[in-house]
């Protein structure tokens, strides 16, 4: 029997359910066609996806605590909901700007320790994240406590590449160092007591710049994917359906919840 985490940071709630069924969502487009016989076509920003989610093998407790989660993230946005999705935890946990920082125009890192951080992409090239000094750090992302995770990244001069655990509240508990030098460096380490999160640390040793940053849960180093990262969701739409009814009274039924991606 399969399961899948639901919930806040540090309160992700085990699920017992078949996996999510994504349904699709179509990106709009619109082509054209210009006087000299060339077409293009101009494409909208990826929408927002959307999960399906079977609680036919969830208990009432697990149901329930779907329920409060309903409610809670309509009553109070602020406190994002994620969904553990097993595919990113395979491929890559950090979101699409962050493990490719620049490419998508904004600034995901955080500058800690002076200096400022600069983005760039170098034609054709994948994009870049320039560090003068400090430390550029990564956007939390929830993890399991006790579970083993491995955070990598391509380096252009000395640096160190580390994982940083931080509580529910965003409280830094402990560091994982990695290894140090240039090319790809990584850092491996088992999420400890407490953890509801962590963050990839880059740090150069002089001025240097980052690209192909990944974070995945496995012991040891995989090939880079971009990903999409552990999405932030609300969950909405649960349905009840009736499986069966007796003149007894005894009513059987499933539940049915729907995510739907918001970050």
């Amino acid at each position: 029997m399969s399961s899948t985490w639901i919930g806040r940071l540090g309160a992700l709630q085990e699920i017992r359910c078949p996996a999510p069924v994504e349904a699709p969502v179509e990106r709009p487009s619109t082509p054209r066609l210009n006087l000299a016989g060339m077409r293009s076509i101009q494409r909208a920003p990826r929408s927002a996806r959307r999960w399906t989610l079977s609680l036919a093998w969830a208990t009432p407790a697990e149901v329930a605590a779907l329920v409060e989660l309903e409610s809670g993230s309509l009553a109070n946005p602020s406190v994002p909901t994620y969904w553990y999705d097993p595919y990113a935890a395979a491929t890559n946990m950090l979101r699409p700007s962050v493990a490719a920082p620049g490419l998508w125009g904004d600034e995901p890192y955080e500058a800690v320790g002076g200096g400022t951080l600069t983005y760039s992409v170098l034609g054709g090239a994948l994009p870049l994240i320039d560090v003068p000094l400090g430390e550029a750090v990564a956007p939390v992302v929830p993890v399991l406590e006790g579970r083993t995770y491995t955070a990598s990244t391509f380096a252009s001069a000395s640096s160190h590449v580390g994982l940083r655990w931080v509580d529910a509240d965003g409280v830094t508990l402990s560091t994982t160092a990695g290894s140090t030098g240039t090319g790809r460096l990584s850092a491996t380490g088992a999420a400890p007591a407490g953890a509801g999160g962590v963050r990839v640390v880059l740090d150069p040793d002089v001025a240097g710049n980052f690209n192909r940053v990944q974070l995945t849960e496995t012991a040891t180093v995989i090939d880079w994917l971009p990903g999409e990262g552990i999405p932030r969701v609300s969950v909405s739409g649960m349905q009840r359906t009736h499986q069966a009814v007796w003149d007894d009274g005894t009513v059987r039924s499933d539940y049915t919840a729907e995510l739907l991606e918001v970050g």
